[in-house]
């Protein structure tokens, strides 16, 4: 049976053209309006060829007919019965099916079903830009995400972001055609919501830029990516331009009518309808976040989840053991790792009061990147002459605790152990194994593969005194298949995978449960309950700019509490987004958390190590209260800002930190409230030296003061008097 004529099948068997009021469809279905239901021989039309099934429901009858065909035989019966009616509007004589409710939600779906394809495929074109950029399936083909041409990144930037960017548009276009309107003039007016000439709404959402303000008070700012204002917009607009129709004289209706439409329509979008429920969304979103702040809300099942995870899943004798503070070789060496940088790093570190020094990668390399060695694990004498135990040595002799980097799960091609046993790598016999980052995963279902690791361990662990290790891993599972495992246990190979990591790390946590291990993998990859059992803090990115920072560690905090968590300070501009940060804030955005340093203290000025050396005072005298202090996040006026508490059980003590994103001159003088605090007790500010009430820190707030600067934290010590 062709379109046709399944289409004119179909017109016949729901009571013929003049029993249909009108003809839409969505992706998989045909959507027709009928004036009497009865007409409908439902069995019939069900035992059509290529029709799946059928149904009626809030007032239309639906045929199933699947992607594609839907389309296709849509067209028909368009040509048979005419283009759908652009109104919603109640006709005379046409019955009214479903409840309000109902009708509400068929409205709905015929303004948004059109637009739902664009925005899968826009769906689909972000997945495969994330999977084209990433640094695993780059380095397949021996390049890196440097190597990417910007004209290229451009070009899927515009596949992936235009649907979005001009979602109003969309709306606005199919409201307009829904409700009676001149879809032209919808796509127009939902153009005029995000003109590149308002301020970018995304933009003034994370406070990178301020919105236009009208009469003192109006604030005005793009809808890129905004739903209701273009749809309430489009629906009064469209039936606004209907009265003009029906009251402008024919011969100026071509020119007045979408003039004024256009007019008021933009004038009532950008100074009455998008203000109000922006305003109306601010009111919705701070009851959800007040209801989320309950005890049993969010604040209520994050305190929840840190206590279990310290008092029952953390290895007991870390779970509230207190941190040294650490300086990370990485930034300030990378690869190139000498006894000598080494040493005049640890001296720098150790006079600003630095506890640990962690080695990280490059000291067991031949050169000085990440195409060799892995997996041999022998130290490069020619870069650290006498090797671990005589960097460890040189530290410990410095009163300090040496720590060092490993990722015990990869092995490069260029190794001495790849070469002796290629069978051991995950691979798929046949196929060329997948690099990534110069190294493939070694088969961890294979005791003797993990009988090599824990000998390495074991070996480096028992004789070097080492006091920390960064358990690092960098690149994500591919060709997971075991050569070891039989064909009906090839479908487990993930899970034997983790298993196997689960069986050496506890066993080298057995063997040495002194030693603190953090786990680390490209950053928070492996960021889990699994791993906290065995290791007692995690790395959670290796974006160390302070100002992503404060998110990635918010985000985290509702799960996982600051002591599981590894913050460190790094160089400013910062290495991986090139954002400049003030020391100051630097600090204080890691200092809640396992504090240390990751940058080069011989590049840092004389001013700037006396800070660092006060602030590492203030942060060990601090220690103990931070170590057993619950973690909290708190509600805040606008997305400008990011607020976190430390309390103790008692309430009698709180340190308070408020990071500012960007200055913002309109609304510098904002509260903060503190509901973490006992509302009987009186507290004194320690910098200040203010005395606040409980109940005035929680239902008043603090104001803090208009510092010009972006990226600023302010902090608050509050003690009970």
């Amino acid at each position: 049976m062709s379109d046709k004529e399944l289409a004119l099948e179909i017109i016949k068997l729901i009571g013929g053209q003049e029993n249909i009021a009108s003809v839409r469809h969505c992706a998989t279905r045909l959507r027709i309006v009928v004036n009497d239901k009865d007409k409908i021989e439902t069995k019939a039309v069900e035992n059509l060829d290529k029709v799946k099934g059928s149904f009626f429901n809030s007032g239309q009858y639906q045929i199933i007919l699947g992607t594609g065909l839907v389309n296709r035989v849509y067209d028909e019966v368009v040509k048979v019965v005419g283009e759908p009616e652009q109104s919603t509007e109640k006709k005379e004589g046409r019955p009214v099916y479903g409840n309000k409710f109902q009708r509400a939600i068929r409205m709905f779906s015929d303004v948004f079903v059109p637009i739902i394809p664009v925005l899968v495929a826009t769906g689909l074109f972000m997945g495969l830009r994330g999977l084209l950029t990433q640094e695993a399936i780059l380095g397949i083909f021996g390049l890196a995400p440097s190597d990417i041409p910007q004209s290229l990144l451009t070009f899927t930037q515009i596949l992936t972001d235009t649907a979005f960017a001009f979602l109003p548009a969309l709306v606005c276009w199919s409201t307009f055609r829904n409700f009676g309107g001149s879809p032209v003039i919808g796509i127009v007016l939902g153009l005029m919501l995000v003109n590149p000439a308002l301020p970018n709404g995304y933009a003034v959402g994370s406070g990178e830029a301020q919105p236009l303000v009208f009469l003192g008070f109006i604030k005005v700012a793009g809808y890129q990516g905004s739903v209701l204002p273009a749809f309430v917009t489009g629906i009064i607009t469209a039936k606004f331009e209907q009265w003009l129709r029906k009251h402008i004289p024919d011969s100026i209706d071509l020119i007045v009518t979408p003039f004024v439409t256009m007019l008021v329509g933009i004038v009532l979008a950008l100074f009455g309808i998008g203000p109000v429920l922006h305003y109306v969304e601010m009111g919705v979103l701070w009851v959800v976040k007040s209801l989320l702040m309950l005890p049993l809300g969010i604040d209520g099942m994050s305190e929840n989840f840190h206590s279990l995870y310290r008092k029952h899943l953390m290895p007991k004798r870390f779970a509230y053991k207190e941190r040294p503070v650490l300086l990370n070789s990485w930034e300030s060496m990378y690869y190139d790792v000498s006894l000598e940088k080494i040493d005049i790093q640890s001296d720098i570190a150790k006079r600003l009061g630095i506890e640990l020094f962690v080695l990280d990668d490059g000291w067991f390399r031949k050169g000085n990147d990440s195409r060799s060695s892995m997996g041999d694990w022998i130290c490069n004498e020619n870069k650290l002459k006498g090797g671990i135990k005589a960097v460890s040595d040189l530290i410990h002799s410095k009163g300090m605790q040496f720590g060092l980097w490993f990722e015990p799960e990869a092995v490069s091609k260029d190794s001495r152990l790849y070469t002796e046993h290629p069978d051991w790598i995950l691979h798929i016999p046949g196929y060329e194994p997948t690099e990534g980052r110069h190294e493939y995963l070694l088969d961890l279902t294979r005791r003797e593969v993990r009988n090599y690791i824990v000998s390495v361990l074991e070996h480096y662990l028992g004789s070097c005194g080492i006091d920390y290790v960064k358990w690092d891993m960098n690149r994500p599972l591919t060709d997971i298949n075991s050569a070891a495992l039989g064909k009906s246990q090839k479908g487990e190979t993930a899970h034997r995978y983790i298993l196997g990591l689960y069986d050496i790390i506890g066993r080298i946590t057995e063997s040495f449960p002194d030693v603190l291990f953090e786990g680390c993998s490209s950053g928070g990859a492996r960021f889990d309950p699994g791993i906290l059992y065995y290791f007692p803090q995690n790395w959670t990115s290796d974006n160390t700019d302070a100002f992503d920072r404060v998110q990635i560690q918010s985000g985290y905090s509702m799960l996982y509490p600051p002591i599981a968590m590894g913050a460190h300070v790094s160089i400013t501009p910062n290495h991986q987004t090139g954002r400049t940060v003030s020391l100051k804030t630097r600090q204080d955005a890691a200092g809640m958390f396992n504090f240390g340093y990751e940058l080069d203290l011989t590049k840092m000025s004389d001013d700037e190590l006396k800070e660092m050396e006060d602030y590492i005072s203030k942060y060990k005298s601090d220690r103990h209260f931070l170590t057993n202090a619950e973690f909290r996040r708190h509600d805040v006026p606008d997305d400008n800002y990011t607020v976190w508490s430390m309390t103790s059980a008692d309430k009698k003590q709180c340190v308070i930190m408020i990071f500012q994103k960007l200055y913002n001159p309109l609304s510098t003088h904002v509260s903060f409230r503190i509901n973490c605090l006992d509302e009987d007790l009186d507290y004194k500010e320690e910098t200040s030296g203010k005395l606040y009430g409980g109940d005035e820190l929680k239902y008043c707030g603090i104001s803090i003061p208009a510092v010009k600067e972006d990226f600023h934290t302010f902090i608050y010590n509050f003690k009970a008097v």
